[in-house]
């Protein structure tokens, strides 16, 4: 048996006919403008393969670490219903980042496994003054629209 791969994104589906899996907004990394960071939902897909001779079902462990501190440890049975690949999506819900660093996802199983790494780094000086100037100018636009003064993106009918 393998792991084909681990990956980690905003969200998943899978087709309910082919048993396709579609991923949304992969996360690669993460440029944070502070920390602590509380990430409210991500998705991990596993896909696994295997050949005839081996096992239908069997039991992965999923692990989320970051630097020496474990953020979650489960285990969990799969089948793959006679086929020779499957996958897996583990939702995580409410995951806690305090500091910059690497956030590893490590499966394993009947001693193969495999690691999706998402770096957590601070925002440079220059992207923070960015985002700041962009919030400060939208927050304005919109108060102007509430406030029933012009604003640059007003168009008149015609």
């Amino acid at each position: 048996m393998k792991v084909l791969f681990v990956i980690c994104a905003e969200g998943a589906v899978t087709d309910r006919y082919t048993g396709a899996t579609s991923l949304f907004n992969i996360i690669d990394k993460f440029s944070v403008l502070a920390f602590p960071l509380f990430i409210p939902r991500l998705v991990c897909v596993i896909a696994l393969e295997r050949t005839a001779e081996e096992p239908n079902e069997g039991v992965g462990k999923l692990e989320v670490s970051i630097g020496n501190a474990m953020l979650m440890a489960q285990e969990s049975p799969f089948t793959f219903m006679g086929q020779n690949r499957t996958s897996l999506a583990a939702i995580l819900h409410g995951m806690p980042i305090a500091q910059p660093g690497i956030l590893h996802f490590r499966y394993s199983t009947g001693g193969v496994e495999g690691t999706y790494d998402v770096p957590f780094e601070q925002a440079a000086k220059e992207q923070m003054e960015l985002f700041t100037q962009l919030a400060s100018t939208r927050f304005s636009e919109i108060s102007r629209q509430t406030s029933g003064q012009p604003t640059t993106e007003s168009q008149t009918a015609v």
